[in-house]
């Protein structure tokens, strides 16, 4: 991306990055707003996005990083109001900036505001890259959490990295994955007992990780 699309990308940036630097010293927090995962095909995809949304579904897209042992007793206050919360806003974020605007082409060469659309993707990647360490570190410190969700949300937590570190070179090819490990992590945590609504409202961040 060239200096001067950065200096264009910057007023819509300015936002999204700001709560970038916010959530850096923050973390999990309160109970989110509705939302629903989508899980259709990316348009205009490759075939290997599509064979790694595949693959992710199955668990497969990245290796296992689930918690080597689980606590026997909660080991930290409101973990699951924390990792409802920040695994809300994840969502509904990566959503809203990166998998819809890739489903329709945003990114594509050629595309009107492509260079804005790529900048928020990788603001908003780094953004959902800590809300998602932070609802792993709430998910180990609590155990049904931790039996549940650990697996998932750990190959989450790789994936959210990868996309982020691949998306900055240019690289959209693990976003696909991205939305199916999303849909794993709310599923497995619907089937826990705890529904998660997607978000993009900053403010219900959580406040500690």
């Amino acid at each position: 991306m060239t200096r001067s699309s950065l200096r264009l990308a910057a007023p819509v940036l300015a936002p999204v990055c700001a709560s970038v630097l916010a959530l850096s010293a923050c973390g999990g927090g309160t109970s989110t707003t509705a939302g629903t995962s989508t899980t259709s095909a990316a348009a205009g995809a490759s075939p290997s996005a599509s064979a790694a949304s595949s693959s992710a579904a199955t668990g497969t897209a990245t290796p296992t990083s689930a918690p080597a042992d689980c606590p026997t007793e909660a080991t930290r206050k409101f973990a699951k109001t924390r990792f409802v919360a920040d695994v809300g806003l994840a969502a509904g974020t990566f959503h809203r900036w990166i998998y819809k605007p890739y489903q329709e082409g945003a990114f594509q060469q050629g595309a009107q505001g492509r260079r804005t659309a790529i900048a928020k993707a990788v603001a908003v990647a780094a953004l959902d890259v800590k809300l998602i360490s932070n609802a792993y570190e709430n998910v180990k410190a609590d155990p049904q959490l931790c039996q549940a969700i650990g697996g998932p949300l750990g190959r989450l937590k790789d994936q959210t990295t990868t996309m982020k570190d691949q998306i900055t070179k240019g690289d959209l090819s693990s976003i696909a994955a991205t939305e199916a490990l999303v849909s794993a992590v709310l599923g497995s945590s619907q089937k826990a007992g705890l529904p998660i609504e997607e978000t993009t409202d900053q403010s219900k961040a959580g406040v500690g990780g």
